[in-house]
């Protein structure tokens, strides 16, 4: 019972993780219908950055969350100016997306160069005693990030939901050419949901640091884990890549902990293959 507790916190906890990278594709997804496997390692730069700012430089965590948040909004913009946008426009969604692939190679080996593929530790942010649980104890940092993200998802939906911004991401999301009959531009919503997948990666990365043991080569793994989130709670339901994402983590968390680690990661492409014969517009209803 208490590898059993301990192995659904872990995996709740790495299905948010999932479930944000999954988060930050269907926005971009929704805006370009592109799917951007480049937003893994931007989840892993926001690791390895937190690592060299906090653990190695020793500054202080909130000024440097600030600065990584923003440089990786900045680009994760210019990725859309500089690549995928031109390639958008001139050759159609199919080379965008092999764009990404490209960026995803580039960012891998930069960070690989830089930190001789070696894993960065980072402390926990706040140090908390671990916390019982029936039988079992929990690591706090598990719960910390637990809340943090469940804090973040709430943010990110009244924005969508509640400000005049979000309305207009989420229309150009269900139809772009009516929303630029109706005068919104498309390009500064574009641009606006790169820059929020952008941010998401910096927090999401940067928060999930401790427990993560950023690496540069684990961009593919994140991007992979995030679109079978994505894909299993379905492409056009921004909030049904966490619940995705958080089922992806229970099961690659508990068949870790029954079997080994190679047969939960088989397990990720066994759930993507399922859910695209049966029901490729994931386990939530269709959109009316």
């Amino acid at each position: 019972m208490e590898l059993i507790i301990q192995a659904i916190i872990v995996g709740v906890s790495l299905g948010f993780l999932y479930g944000l990278i999954g988060l930050s594709l269907t926005v971009i997804y929704n805006s370009t219908k592109v799917l951007n496997f480049a937003l893994g390692d931007f989840f892993m730069l926001g690791g390895l950055m937190t690592a060299f700012a906090v653990s190695i430089w020793h500054f202080w965590l909130i000024p440097s969350l600030l600065v990584i948040a923003i440089v990786l909004i900045i680009a994760s913009v210019l990725v859309l100016k500089w690549v995928i946008g031109p390639l958008l426009k001139s050759n159609g969604i199919q080379i965008a997306l092999l764009s990404t692939m490209g960026v995803s190679h580039l960012i891998a080996n930069v960070a690989g160069i830089i930190t001789k593929n070696r894993p960065m530790d980072v402390a926990p942010f706040i140090d908390i005693p671990a916390i019982a649980i029936g039988p079992a104890t929990v690591h706090s940092q598990y719960l910390l990030l637990i809340g943090f993200a469940l804090v973040f998802i709430f943010a990110y939906w009244y924005f969508l939901q509640r400000t005049r911004w979000g309305i207009a991401l989420r229309a150009i999301g269900m139809d772009g050419e009516a929303g630029r009959m109706i005068g919104l531009k498309t390009w500064t919503m574009i641009t606006l949901s790169f820059a929020i997948s952008g941010f998401i990666a910096a927090f999401g990365g940067s928060m999930f640091s401790p427990v993560s043991t950023p690496i540069a080569i684990m961009g593919t793994a994140l991007s992979i884990n995030g679109f079978v989130a994505a894909v299993l709670g379905g492409l056009d339901h921004p909030f049904g890549a966490v619940i995705g994402g958080v089922i992806v983590g229970v099961i690659q968390s508990m068949l870790t902990v029954f079997t080994n680690s190679l047969v939960a990661e088989i397990s990720t492409f066994a759930i993507l293959i399922v859910i695209l014969v049966l029901r490729p517009q994931g386990i939530l209803p269709e959109k009316e």
